[in-house]
């Protein structure tokens, strides 16, 4: 590799580097009104996690104010859930978020709300610890015929 070639590719690394240390949030920054989308592996939207505002925190723990999460319907843009809270914690690393905060989540035929929440991204697990209520929207009141009887089992055909 001639000069010129070794300086631009010296150059290009620089680039990178400096880029890669820019778009990465250090420790102490401060966010305001930001998104930040999860794709799978098709390149499609899963989820998008936002807040109003964020302090960035040690080994990729980030304060959040104003923090929501949609979930997305594979391969479409249309929302499955969404979360919100005031405030959480999220663990960028882990993919975790937790507070003791109010939460609400909503879905297409559902409302629930509590405080003191945890969400397992990793497990797509979400749970309510204190003073949790569900409310279910536009369901038929009708149970279904010749399904399950009143001690639990199969109805007898």
């Amino acid at each position: 590799m001639n000069k010129l070639g070794r300086w631009v590719l010296c150059l290009c690394i620089g680039v990178a580097v400096l880029w890669a240390d820019w778009a990465v949030p250090q420790e102490g920054a401060k966010l305001g009104n930001f998104f930040v989308p999860e794709f799978n592996e098709d390149g499609e939207k899963k989820s998008e996690l936002a807040g109003e505002s964020a302090r960035v925190k040690a080994a990729g723990v980030v304060e959040i104010s104003g923090f929501s999460m949609r979930f997305y319907d594979v391969g479409t843009t249309n929302i499955r859930m969404k979360v919100s809270a005031p405030n959480c914690v999220y663990n960028q690393v882990g993919q975790f978020a937790k507070s003791t905060s109010s939460v609400k989540i909503e879905g297409e035929n559902m409302v629930v709300t509590g405080e003191d929440f945890a969400w397992d991204g990793t497990q797509e697990i979400f749970k309510i610890f204190k003073h949790s209520k569900v409310v279910l929207r536009n369901m038929n009141r009708e149970a279904p015929e010749n399904k399950v009887g009143a001690e639990g089992g199969k109805k007898d055909e």
